[in-house]
């Protein structure tokens, strides 16, 4: 991946974020909501070997959650062989939709998918990096993943959207950038 500036992702930013998108996407979420994470990320996210006890993985998480997004009310972490599953309650889910900023790049993006139309998530990425200050970057057709997009500064927006069109229309896949990563080694 060709990078300029990075920021570290943290799994805060990511848990909020991609709740963000979930109720940009259905609407107000008035029920848990349960995220599904493979061991690995969680490890590169906790900057802890994924050597980890699993048990100890799932505590270290919930201790996290519970401190730098303490806000998130109940959280409870499970573990089911290499993937944990953090299930938030309904007054985190709330709070998240009453408290937390809907991240700028998401929405534009969310609303141009409405259209269906390749040239136009093109031209929002172009058009959001001149705004920003920086490039995107486009790899087409990037095995099996479709069209791959995203920003050479992480500060504007630290995912890779990978879309593919076909005759039903668009769909996407957004990932974490060390996730994509992963994927591409596989």
């Amino acid at each position: 991946m060709k990078e300029t500036n990075q920021i570290k992702l943290t799994l805060e930013k990511h848990v909020l974020d991609t709740m963000k998108e979930w109720q940009l996407k259905i609407g107000s979420l008035d029920q848990d909501i349960r995220l599904y994470y493979p061991k690995k990320s969680l490890c590169e996210f906790l900057e802890v070997e994924d050597i980890i006890e699993i048990d100890k993985l799932v505590k270290a998480v919930t201790e996290y959650l519970q401190s730098k997004a303490a806000f998130l009310g109940d959280i409870t972490t499970t573990a089911a062989g290499d993937r944990l599953c953090i299930e938030i309650g309904k007054d985190g889910c709330q709070y998240v939709e009453q408290f937390v900023e809907e991240p700028e790049f998401l929405k534009l993006f969310l609303e141009a998918l409405k259209r269906q139309k390749m040239e136009e998530m093109l031209y929002l990425f172009e058009e959001y990096a001149k705004k920003e200050g920086t490039t995107y970057i486009v790899d087409k057709e990037q095995d099996g993943l479709g069209t791959v997009l995203y920003f050479a500064d992480s500060r504007v927006d630290p995912y890779v959207y990978c879309l593919e069109e076909d005759d039903f229309g668009i769909t996407y896949h957004r990932f974490a950038r060390n996730d994509y990563r992963d994927l591409k080694e596989e």
